[in-house]
């Protein structure tokens, strides 16, 4: 009778942390992220954006930023998000549903005024090889990595290390070396 107490206890305790995620920090919304997407040019509304995973911030209304959008079937986009700061949250991937031709409204984000405004010169393309510098401390480690993304100086992408086949998130500092952290 006393084991039945208890396991109620736990499972009560382990449905409100999942339910709240942890200790202060709150999950991203589809709303934030329409917005996000909104300011960037692109009118969107809630009801469209898809969260393909749970994501999670350490503040309430994170600033969030489009990093790259991409064509994702017939009438979907797959826009790759992020935090204005890094410690705020992860990047994270969204689906967005359009009602016409995706094909025409990625040709129509890329000529919106917050895109182009942004945009700068791709100097990594996806598979192109690089060095990943990662300086913490007295740790000083020099890896050979491959693009696993296209970007410009200053952004952020993910790179893969073939030899122990681990991904990184690199930010890019010329075409042929990144800057990473532990």
């Amino acid at each position: 009778m006393l084991r039945a107490g208890l396991i109620s206890i736990v499972m009560v305790g382990a449905a409100s942390f999942c339910a709240g995620g942890e200790a202060g920090h709150s999950s991203v919304t589809q709303a934030q992220v329409a917005a996000a997407i909104s300011d960037s040019g692109t009118p969107v509304t809630a009801d469209q954006v898809t969260l393909l995973t749970n994501v999670t911030a350490t503040t309430n209304a994170p600033s969030l930023k489009v990093d790259s959008v991409q064509g994702w079937g017939d009438r979907q986009l797959r826009i790759r998000m992020s935090c204005a700061s890094p410690q705020e949250c992860l990047p994270f991937y969204v689906a967005v549903g359009v009602g016409e031709d995706a094909s025409r409204s990625l040709a129509a984000f890329n000529r919106s005024p917050a895109a182009t405004s942004t945009a700068s010169t791709v100097v990594v393309r996806n598979g192109s090889p690089a060095t990943l510098l990662i300086n913490q401390g007295r740790v000083h480690i020099q890896l050979r990595v491959v693009c696993l993304e296209s970007g410009s100086v200053g952004q952020t992408i993910r790179v893969e290390d073939k030899i122990n086949k681990m991904i990184y998130l690199a930010q890019i500092v010329d075409k042929s070396q990144l800057r990473g952290g532990l």
